[in-house]
């Protein structure tokens, strides 16, 4: 064979000769057992080219292929590890002999080293995929989650002991069944249709379902079904991995109810609600926070709050800075913005939030208490007046016994002197009248006055003043009435309501020092407005009194019904016009407001109650007769003794028989011995001891029939909550004439039976 040939050649090939020299050898053969080769004879070979045993643990020791070849064998085959110090690494070789020409050997040489190398590579993967099954099977076994294997058509292969632990089936008892083994009846077909959909189309499938354990007790659970593909790419089995998740599905709806609840009492409390992000952006606005502000959500959400004006800014902002670095804050007082401008007084409490997304933000909380605020006024107003009022009743009552005695003996006096000692009596009684004007003031602005209320047209009243107070407000102020037709009637003492309103003109005028325009108006108010105003229920008649002045500022509308609080000089007003208007109007049930601004006018709104019946005409009633007609037994009790004597020569002097006391229980001893000739009762109201009220209530309980008359300078709470004598007893009100008290007592005596 020619050298050419053997060089083409790509396994080594080495020819050698009876005796085993060496005749050819090619390349190949030269570059895998090196220099070695050229030894005299193959069984050298081991030793002079490094030919170790395949697992390289020990030089080769047995005969070679070519050796055993001479010695007789037929073929011989062996493999041989090549380690020599003239080349770098390890060769795997196979070498082959067989029996040549002439008693020779011919030996090949294959050089394994690439496919051992591989095969290595190979070993060392299906070691570390069986070590990786192994993991796997090992987790299978562990896992927490369900593992359920099918094959291609959906029968069970194998379940982990999680499976028989959640669903009380043991293995074999589902091996060869289908998965719906545990269904509940509860999820639709529609949904296992689309899950084979899913995953006959090599995708993977991910739901809940309602499954029944063994012991038919129903659990949810999440599951995640994917397809596994063979070689060919069809799917052989299907895994499905499975959580029970019933505790999650109830914590899940525990969380809904609490969101639900939450979300509830958010919408429906009286608070007004919000969230802020870290820069102060509305987040969230509840339905109190519209009707308190008027923002709808839409128009706050994402904006900075709209509700803070500038003079309340900076406090606001620093507490909400505070509450973003985690800190709470509580009772925050100021002063808020609605929507159409109105300024409102809040109390503000703020606290802490964090979120993942959005990060840092606080929840506020607004409070509307201007309407608190205004009733904690009214309370401090009303207490103020309760004080004044006590100290005011007992001053007027001592100084109206002693106007009663001066104007009593004046009225006798004038009778009996002649010019120019008239005039002198006159003068006395006139400064009487005015002090008398002085103790009805007080009497109304602690409104402890006995009022004489009666059913009456408010626009009758209005109309009989027009006169007067167009010529209080003078040529330079127009006066307007705008009176509504048909206005419901109320209950009032007619004199008490001119008060009220020449008081109210005479503030406007001077409020508009160069003119301007004054109006009054009624009308029958609805009930949304008294409700909305905290007003009692009921139907109201609403008063307004509407000037172009000045206007006020809020500090003095604050305290503007205050008794002694006024804005005129010391010598244009004493400060009780608007405190005397006040007292009338919580006497009579009422409720008055005011509303001003600098420069845009004032408003007066007064709410008085309705009343049932037909008004009575606000006529003066005639004189009474001066003499008594039968010589009537009047039974007179005064403890003043003064006041006694006069009302005695009164009675006295027009031909009355008296019988008089000083106290209730005198009283009573006369009654008792003369209770038949007896005709009337006059008695004073408040007395040491037994009142005139508790003295007039003993002796009609025997005499039903008698006539009763009450003298007062100040009545307190003698004659019930709101100072007006009970049905069927006059009350003359100190100081009197002595023609006053004899017509009041001629009425009494010629009316009605008050029991009949």
């Amino acid at each position: 064979m020619s050298d050419a040939i053997l060089d083409a050649l790509s396994e080594g090939v080495v020819l050698l000769d009876a005796s085993g020299r060496i005749v050819k050898a090619n390349g190949v053969a030269r570059r895998i057992l090196g220099p070695g080769l050229d030894s005299p004879h193959p069984r050298l070979w081991a030793s002079c080219c490094g030919l170790f045993d395949p697992d390289g643990r020990a030089p080769v020791s047995s005969a070679l292929p070519p050796e055993a070849v001479l010695q007789g064998a037929a073929a011989c085959e062996q493999e041989f590890m090549v380690r020599r110090t003239d080349l770098p690494g390890e060769l795997w070789i196979r070498m082959k002999a067989l029996p040549g020409e002439g008693g020779g050997v011919v030996c090949f040489l294959q050089d394994l080293t690439e496919f051992r190398q591989r095969e290595r590579k190979l070993l060392a993967a299906l070691a570390h995929a069986e070590e990786t099954l192994r993991k796997f099977i090992r987790g299978v076994e562990q896992s927490p989650a369900c593992v359920v294997i099918t094959d291609a058509e959906g029968r069970i292969e194998y379940v982990n002991p999680k499976f028989t632990e959640l669903t009380g089936y043991a293995p074999e008892e589902v091996y060869g069944r289908n998965p719906r083994v545990l269904k509940s009846g509860h999820t639709p077909p529609e949904e296992y249709k689309r899950l084979w959909e899913t995953i006959l189309a090599g995708g993977q499938w991910c739901g809940e379902f309602l499954n029944r354990k063994k012991n038919g007790e129903l659990y949810w659970e999440w599951a995640r079904i994917s397809p596994v593909h063979g070689p060919d790419g069809t799917i052989t089995h299907f895994i499905a991995v499975k959580e029970d998740i019933t505790e999650r599905k109830r914590f899940d709806r525990e969380i809904q109810q609490v969101n639900q609840r939450l979300r509830a009492v958010i919408e429906t409390c009286p608070l007004a609600i919000c969230t802020l992000d870290s820069e102060g952006k509305v987040t969230s606005w509840n339905g109190a926070a519209q009707r308190i502000f008027g923002w709808a959500p839409g128009e706050v959400l994402g904006q900075l709050l709209p509700v803070i004006p500038e003079d309340f800014s900076l406090a606001f902002w620093n507490a909400f800075e505070e509450a973003r670095r985690g800190r709470s804050f509580a009772n925050l007082q100021g002063i808020g913005r609605h929507k159409d401008g109105r300024r409102l007084e809040l109390e503000v409490w703020g606290a802490p939030l964090s979120h993942p997304e959005s990060g840092d933000g606080v929840l506020v909380l607004f409070a509307d208490v201007t309407q608190r605020k205004w009733l904690e006024e009214q309370l401090r107003q009303a207490q103020k007046m309760e004080a004044l009022g006590r100290l005011a009743g007992g001053v007027a009552h001592d100084f109206n016994n002693l106007l009663t005695i001066i104007s009593g003996y004046g009225e006798l006096l004038l009778a009996q002197v002649e010019e120019p000692l008239r005039e002198d009596v006159r003068a006395i009684l006139e400064s009487a009248e005015r002090a008398t004007a002085v103790t009805r003031q007080l009497l109304a602005l602690s409104r402890r006055q006995a009022s004489q209320p009666r059913v009456v047209d408010l626009n009758a009243i209005i109309r009989g003043m027009e006169k007067i107070i167009r010529r209080a407000l003078g040529e330079h102020i127009a006066l307007e009435l705008s009176l509504r037709s048909s206005l419901w009637p109320i209950k009032a003492d007619p004199s008490q309501l001119e008060q009220i309103l020449l008081n109210l003109a005479v503030n406007a005028r001077d409020a508009m020092p160069q003119g301007g325009r004054l109006v009054i108006a009624t009308t029958n108010c609805a009930r949304t407005e008294t409700a909305a105003l905290g007003l009692p229920p009921g139907h109201y008649v609403r008063l307004t009194v509407r000037d172009t002045g000045e206007g006020l500022d809020p500090e003095t509308c604050r305290r503007i019904f205050e008794p002694f609080f006024s804005t005129k000089p010391t010598d244009k007003g004493t400060g009780l016009g608007l405190a005397i208007v006040y007292g009338i109007v919580k006497q009579g049930g009422g409720e008055i407001f005011v509303d001003s601004r600098r420069g845009e006018g004032t408003v007066f709104t007064i709410y008085l109650p309705r009343a049932s019946g037909i008004p009575e005409s606000h006529v003066a009633p005639a004189p009474a007769p001066p003499k008594a007609e039968r010589g009537e037994t009047i039974l007179l009790v005064e403890d003043e003794d003064a006041v006694r004597r006069l009302v005695r020569d009164m009675l006295v002097r027009h031909g009355y028989a008296v019988l008089e006391a000083a106290d209730g229980e005198r009283a009573l001893q006369l009654f008792e011995r003369h209770a038949e000739r007896i005709a009337l009762l006059l008695t004073d109201v408040v007395m040491p001891g037994m009142s005139g009220r508790e003295l007039a209530a003993r002796v009609r309980a025997r005499r039903p029939e008698l006539k009763v008359v009450y003298m007062s300078g100040y009545t307190g709470d003698a004659l019930g909550e709101r100072g007006g004598p009970e049905p069927g007893i006059t009350l003359i009100q100190k100081p009197f004439t002595p023609r006053t008290l004899l017509r009041r007592l001629r009425e009494a005596l010629t009316g009605p039976n008050p029991r009949s």
